[in-house]
């Protein structure tokens, strides 16, 4: 696209851009590279629009570009974004809002010691300044750019411009002094382009001749050989040629077995390396499964002392209470309402061992209650499932059903979210497991936020199923969990 705005080519542009236009608002990832990107491509594409006078798809992309940069006011994208708006106004003849957003791109750019566009933005308020006829105005703006600008070519043009200006004003003086500021700039470009030609030429020439005089001095030499020669020389030369190469086979024939013995023994050791590591991988993956097998213990006993052990030891001062009560009926509804909530108690224990959806129904009903269940007022999970789950081990989809279930434990308790996705996608044979939280983020580079059992119970189930982990998050900006797995194996 780019290529063919500067080739003036802007039909041909626009179709490039609307393509990018596409696929930038397709993508689904919240990098600030994206971001600046999307910037700086809606600007180039407006100014693109301007340019066929299709303003109001002009305004349609100025306006995205706006609602982005509305978040960062200091950024030096601003000062591109009101050049856009600049030019937008100014060549619908509005100057006085083209100078309006000229002056707030000059504040940002000059902030940034953004010289490029300073120039521009002190260049459009020239054009905007000359429209309403404040000449003087204009006059001083350019004059200044002429002075510091960074190019000889801009200096070129603004010599021109300053030239037909004056002329304006009835000055003719200053109209032919910049007028052959504009000549004698506009011979140096094109006597420096001129020479730059020659000197390729000449070095092309001289190439040419060289090689030709190299090739007759050889030409000679080898006539000159020829003639020296005779039939004895050839002999004792035939003879040597066949001793060097000879000796040459043996050589090369010593060399190529050293160096396959020695490619073997490298061969061997890297093999035996890559054994050790990964031995090493295993035995890390496997200390760490077992560590957390360790801590769901521990919860998983701490559940039951804590929780189902006190309800029963309430349940036993209830019933030896009874033998001197034996016509209450408020002690056996209240024995009733413990036992139920010793059942319930229970049944979440056991759900959290093994939920009995998971084996009866399958991943994905599981993984829908699972949703439902940890759903409320505060929070929406959607969930959903585009995957063969008969493709899936048993074994396979009781890990995957763990990440979901410590994903969402740990968002519920720390992300403070309002909105959670669970979606689970398959292709051929490989599984994508995306979730994604609105809530308060956290910094993935600060290691303390890995210390945990949650992130780390996480990784160590996909680094056992020798899948990919990659995690997207910001502070107050949600977070993005990417796993990719192989059904197979």
């Amino acid at each position: 696209a780019i290529i063919f705005v500067n080739t003036n080519e802007r039909d041909k542009a626009n179709y490039y851009f609307t393509l990018v236009e596409k696929l930038l608002e397709n993508t689904k990832s919240k990098s600030t590279t994206l971001l600046a990107t999307k910037i700086e491509t809606y600007n180039i594409y407006a100014e693109n629009l301007i340019e066929l006078k299709k303003f109001a798809q002009a305004r349609i992309i100025l306006d995205k570009s706006k609602a982005i940069l509305s978040k960062y006011p200091t950024e030096s994208l601003n000062s591109n974004y009101f050049y856009s708006e600049a030019i937008f106004n100014s060549k619908q003849n509005n100057q006085k809002n083209a100078l309006q957003f000229i002056e707030k791109g000059l504040k940002i750019s000059m902030s940034n010691n953004d010289l490029v566009n300073t120039e521009r933005l002190n260049y459009a308020k020239y054009e905007a300044l000359s429209k309403t006829n404040r000449l003087n105005e204009a006059i001083a703006i350019l004059e200044n750019l002429t002075k510091n600008t960074l190019f000889v070519i801009n200096k070129k043009s603004y010599s021109l411009e300053l030239a037909k200006t004056y002329k304006k004003l009835g000055n003719t003086y200053k109209a032919y002094e910049f007028a052959e500021k504009y000549i004698v700039l506009n011979d140096s470009l094109n006597d420096s382009k001129f020479k730059n030609e020659i000197v390729a030429l000449e070095a092309k020439f001289n190439k040419t001749e060289n090689v030709s005089k190299i090739n007759q001095l050889l030409a000679q030499k080898e006539k000159s050989e020829l003639v020296a020669k005779n039939n004895q020389l050839y002999t004792i030369l035939l003879v040597f040629a066949i001793t060097f190469l000879l000796i040459s086979i043996l050589f090369l024939l010593n060399y190529y077995k050293n160096q396959k013995k020695l490619n073997l023994q490298n061969e061997q050791s890297l093999k035996q390396e890559l054994v050790a590591l990964e031995t090493k991988q295993k035995l890390a993956v496997s200390n760490a499964l077992i560590d957390g097998e360790e801590a769901e213990r521990k919860r998983l006993a701490r559940d039951l002392h804590d929780g189902l052990g006190s309800m029963l030891a309430g349940l036993k001062l209830h019933i030896n209470s009874l033998s001197n009560k034996k016509n209450d009926i408020s002690a056996f509804a209240t024995i009733e309402n413990q036992l139920d909530n010793s059942i319930k108690e229970l049944r979440q224990v056991a759900q959290n061992l093994m939920p009995e959806s998971l084996l009866k129904l399958g991943l994905e009903n599981a993984l829908r209650d699972l949703c439902i269940k940890l759903s409320s007022e505060k929070t929406t999970i959607e969930f959903q499932f585009y995957a063969n789950a008969n493709q899936i081990s048993e074994s396979k989809q009781i890990i995957i059903y763990r990440i979901v279930q410590e994903l969402l434990n740990n968002a519920l308790k720390h992300a403070q979210a309002t909105d959670l996705l669970v979606a689970l996608n398959q292709n051929d044979t490989i599984i994508y497991l995306t979730f994604e939280d609105n809530g308060i983020g956290f910094d993935i580079n600060n290691k303390e936020n890995f210390a945990g059992m949650g992130l780390k119970n996480i990784k160590n189930r996909v680094d056992f199923l020798k899948g990919k982990l990659e995690i997207n998050s910001e502070i107050n900006n949600g977070t993005v969990f990417n796993i990719e797995l192989n059904s197979n194996g």
